[in-house]
């Protein structure tokens, strides 16, 4: 008996360590940019975007719903990984954050 409760603890500590060892992924960049052109495609609107990240510039082209990108200031963010950031996603104001 006293063997199966000493390799219980064992396991339950192992797996406690092996937890707080674990790291989440680092939570994506935001960066605001300059819109350098737009593309009505129905009602679609593709969004060239110029940003920059740790001085070096970066250009994106992403869809948005133009309703949605006219309503909302014709604002618009991109989210990036760190690690990344020539790979990105498009923000608008009312999208949840990064």
């Amino acid at each position: 008996m006293f063997l199966i409760g000493l390799a219980v603890v064992i396991a339950l500590t192992g797996w406690i360590i092996w937890r707080r060892t674990q790291h989440d992924p680092p939570p994506d960049g935001m960066a605001s940019t300059t819109v350098v052109r737009t593309e009505a495609k129905g009602d679609q609107t593709a969004l060239t975007l110029r940003y920059r990240v740790d001085g070096r510039d970066y250009t994106a082209t992403h869809e948005v719903r133009t309703t949605s990108y006219v309503a909302q200031g014709k604002v618009a963010w991109i989210c990036f990984k760190l690690d990344e950031p020539g790979s990105s996603r498009v923000r608008l104001p009312l999208d949840s954050l990064c």
